[in-house]
């Protein structure tokens, strides 16, 4: 059985004219989707399926509550793609962060060096 993931968006559509009508709409729609297709990619914090689902395999890593800050300014500066759990049975708490396996060798570099 195939299981599809269902997600529901609001959209904001502002549109000029003097009659709305199923066409005038359709074609505001469509400009929207090309224009929302032709957006480059945007790299941070995403799901851990949304990660594991690009098919680039997938490390961890475990930070500390101190370290966590650090560790989300340079994936943002880097451009990284990641996904972080927190783990609740420790305390201090500890997160899991789960990143693309190319990415491995970047992320390890760029935090030593800060």
């Amino acid at each position: 059985m195939i299981q599809e993931e269902t997600t529901q968006r609001t959209v904001a559509l502002m549109i000029r004219t003097s009659r709305l009508t199923e066409s005038v709409l359709k074609k505001a729609m469509i400009m929207y989707l090309k224009e929302a297709n032709n957006r480059p990619e945007t790299h941070g914090r995403i799901s851990v399926r949304k990660l594991l689902g690009k098919d680039q395999g997938a490390n961890t890593m475990e930070i500390n509550n101190a370290n966590i800050r650090t560790f989300n300014r340079v994936a943002a500066r880097y451009n990284i793609d990641y996904a972080i759990q927190k783990d609740k049975t420790q305390d201090p708490p500890k997160y899991i962060v789960f990143f693309k396996g190319r990415d491995a060798e970047r992320i390890t570099r760029r935090l030593e060096s800060h």
